[in-house]
């Protein structure tokens, strides 16, 4: 018996700008019945991981229950060494840091 088949859709980027909010392009989808949504600052990165999406959705990935993204976007930390794994926690939290004196 094969897998079942998840339900994922994939809705039209909103558009917020008229709310003063600093990431106004949402993104919206839902994964069995869950609904999921990631803002953005600039259009194109909203219509860019909108098409990533709509086409996981075209090949068949199955999609994670706890992130609602495809499987094969997850890292394992098992999967990285220490060092880029430190590499890539410093250039995350990077542009958060400001300077104290």
């Amino acid at each position: 018996m094969g897998r079942p088949t998840q339900q994922v859709d994939v809705f039209t980027i909103q558009d917020r700008r008229g709310h003063g909010k600093a990431r106004p392009w949402v993104v919206r989808w839902r994964v069995d019945g869950q609904q999921r949504t990631r803002s953005f600052r600039t259009r194109v990165e909203a219509d860019r991981h909108r098409s990533l999406l709509t086409h996981a959705v075209a090949v068949g990935e199955r999609f994670e229950r706890a992130s609602g993204e495809p499987a094969s976007w997850s890292r394992t930390t098992a999967d990285l060494a220490v060092y880029r794994w430190a590499q890539q926690w410093v250039a995350e939290q990077w542009p958060e840091w400001q300077p104290r004196t």
